[in-house]
């Protein structure tokens, strides 16, 4: 969520949820709040915490199967 007047502009860090201030305002690990909530965010990505819903019969899954079996061949 992004919070807006004219004092401030500031977001919630995705991760702990401190108010963080914009990347044009010092922040470089916007929109994060630290290089820690950063890499904590990257280990979710790489660890398949977050996920796309894809339906059973979704033409996305058909692929990703067909990309794995044309890996074991």
């Amino acid at each position: 969520m992004i919070e807006s007047n004219d004092e401030t502009r500031r977001a919630k860090c995705p991760i702990c949820r401190i108010k963080v201030e914009f990347r044009d305002e010092g922040n470089n690990t916007f929109p994060f709040c630290s290089d820690r909530c950063q890499m904590h965010d990257l280990g979710n990505w790489i660890n398949e915490a977050y996920t796309l819903p894809i339906d059973q019969n979704s033409t996305e899954r058909k692929l990703v199967e067909d990309f794995a079996k044309n890996l074991e061949s």
